[in-house]
């Protein structure tokens, strides 16, 4: 793996440590929570994760911007923004599904730099910064070569909101028909970072946060892949949607979700 920035590797020891600590929270009998929407919590899980994420990076980066899931905004003026989700798959991780990550990126000036998505159970840890490419593990990834629905694996998800997660339902039927098979994990960050890898050739959702993304976004691109909006325009980590492929057939699955949607 190629020597990475000190910003690089404070995000690869701030996802480790938070990864024990999820782990460490992982088989307790009762889990306490607090209920934010519909199916939609934050676990005593989540709110040890962030507090240790936030408490590193300042320890390192005092004047660093922080934008996490469950504490939101800080230090809003700095050029610097770490954008963090503590757990990813939270319901997964409830019910002691292990298919569950930590998510940490960095924007300098509004680019990503850096992200790291570590699924402390399955022991996989992606990263990837700026112009150095992908890895898991320290080794290189790169997206699948698949050139059409046949042999090809696609993956969304359905966000805590019922008339948006209708909608995607009828779009996951009309692409399902259309000869794609489909998975639904129930982490975005661990969708984006199996469609870097190879695993997926394809992930699209709606309705995510700037967590949810930022650092799946960056893996996919330094893997090879293309990384839109569902409606094939440029994305950022505010976008309300994405699509995210291995380029092949980018277009083609998009073609596909826009007919579901019309």
């Amino acid at each position: 793996m190629k020597t990475l920035s000190n910003y690089t590797t404070t995000a690869l020891s701030v996802a480790k440590k938070c990864g024990e600590i999820l782990t460490s929270y992982y088989h307790k009998e009762t889990l306490s929570y607090t209920k934010k929407g519909y199916n939609d919590i934050a676990t005593e899980a989540d709110i040890a994760s962030e507090k240790n994420a936030i408490h590193m990076i300042h320890n390192q980066f005092p004047d660093h911007a922080i934008y996490a899931e469950e504490s939101g905004k800080q230090n809003s003026d700095s050029p610097y923004r770490w954008i963090i989700d503590p757990l990813d798959g939270t319901t997964n991780f409830k019910h002691r599904l292990p298919v569950f990550a930590v998510s940490i990126a960095l924007e300098i000036k509004n680019e990503l730099h850096c992200g790291v998505i570590y699924a402390p159970k399955l022991q996989e840890l992606f990263v990837a910064e700026q112009g150095k490419g992908a890895f898991l593990n320290e080794q290189a990834v790169h997206v699948s070569s698949t050139n059409g629905s046949e042999l090809s694996l696609a993956a969304t998800g359905f966000i805590p909101n019922k008339p948006k997660a209708y909608d995607n339902l009828a779009i996951w039927s009309h692409v399902s028909k259309s000869g794609y098979p489909l998975r639904r994990l129930g982490a975005a960050s661990i969708d984006l970072a199996y469609t870097a890898c190879g695993r997926f050739d394809a992930f699209w959702e709606f309705g995510l946060h700037p967590w949810d993304i930022a650092a799946g976004m960056l893996i996919i691109q330094e893997a090879g892949g293309t990384v839109t909006t569902v409606d094939n325009k440029p994305i950022h980590v505010e976008s309300p949607s994405i699509l995210a492929t291995n380029g092949a057939i980018h277009n083609t699955i998009q073609e596909v979700i826009h007919e579901a949607s019309e």
